[in-house]
């Protein structure tokens, strides 16, 4: 993946009910079965066993679920912002209230990395996380999450 290629945001979901890390994932996974085409337990099932291994929490509020997946052809990106936070068992122990799941096919094994790596640092801008919890706009929150218009407001 070079720097200047764009991740595209396949969903965002400004206002997820969920009241737990559980819920939250399983609705992602719904999500993501409706715009991969891949089974919604096909997806939950992997990320819930992965939760429960080691949280996806990375701290200030923001949770990076993360697969890779057989008859993906291409990386998909849902971002939800949960209408109220929940426990992830982050590493600074925060609730979460913004997601973002990423799943990549499953020879992309270095590729998905990267692109965790990268999701990771874009939700490290405090600027950034303000934005995404201050729109309920789908067209915007998937504006803020796009690579060109991000690299302006860190600015």
């Amino acid at each position: 993946m070079s720097e200047q290629e764009t991740m595209i945001i396949d969903c965002a979901i400004p206002d997820l009910k969920a009241g737990s890390a559980r819920l939250a994932l399983a609705a992602l996974a719904e999500a993501a079965a409706r715009e991969t085409g891949i089974g919604a337990r096909l997806i939950q099932d992997p990320l819930l066993a992965q939760e429960s291994r080691q949280s996806s929490g990375i701290g200030d509020g923001v949770a990076l679920p993360h697969l890779r997946l057989r008859g993906l052809s291409r990386p998909h990106i849902l971002f939800a912002r949960l209408q109220k936070p929940v426990d992830f068992e982050a590493v600074d122990a925060r609730p979460v209230d913004l997601l973002l799941l990423l799943l990549s096919p499953e020879t992309d094994g270095p590729l998905h990395l990267r692109r965790l790596a990268r999701l990771t640092r874009l939700m490290r801008d405090e600027t950034l996380r303000r934005h995404l919890r201050g729109t309920d706009d789908v067209d915007t929150l998937c504006a803020l999450l796009s690579d060109a218009r991000t690299r302006r407001l860190a600015a």
